[in-house]
């Protein structure tokens, strides 16, 4: 394996706990009441964010098992986690637009900058490392990518836990 590639296996593993411990999270505090639909909205979201990120985490590690120069592998993984975020930002797109006005309302502003922010920059980043832009090492650049998708999803985390708990 490409020593490029091996944290990722560690960043796929963390990725996966997150989710755990999120999921066990909304079940306990949940209780007996519905979600809202924003909140439907924002979990569904941030479940499609970490799974999403446990897939891309892996996708280089399995393109490196064909023996691949580095290029080729960060070229190949960052094309198909772009086409990935590009439709999962589509569908929270379409979901958004969907939910009644009352219920997009009640979403603040600053949830949405932060995650649209984060899903653009990482975007930027995978684009920079599919045309060969030297911003950064491509490693670090796709390592960036996945962070800062997860924290997309994580925005969503921490709005339904502060309106929940506090």
């Amino acid at each position: 394996m490409h020593t490029s590639v091996e944290h990722l296996a560690i960043f796929a593993e963390v990725s996966a706990a997150l989710v755990g411990f999120v999921a066990l999270f909304l079940v306990l505090v949940r209780g007996d009441e519905r979600f809202s639909p924003e909140d439907a909205l924002r979990i569904r979201v941030l479940i499609l964010v970490g799974f999403t990120v446990i897939a891309m985490a892996l996708l280089p590690i399995v393109i490196a098992q064909n023996n691949l120069n580095e290029i080729a592998i960060w070229h190949s993984s960052s094309s198909i986690f772009l086409g990935v975020l590009a439709l999962q930002a589509g569908y929270v797109a379409v979901r958004h637009f969907q939910l009644p006005i009352s219920s997009r309302m009640n979403i603040p502003l600053w949830n949405l900058l932060i995650g649209w922010s984060f899903a653009t920059i990482s975007m930027l980043l995978l684009v920079g490392n599919i045309v060969s832009i030297d911003w950064f090492t491509p490693s670090f650049a796709y390592t960036a990518a996945l962070l800062l998708t997860l924290g997309a999803g994580a925005t969503n985390f921490f709005t339904i836990a502060t309106q929940r708990l506090l």
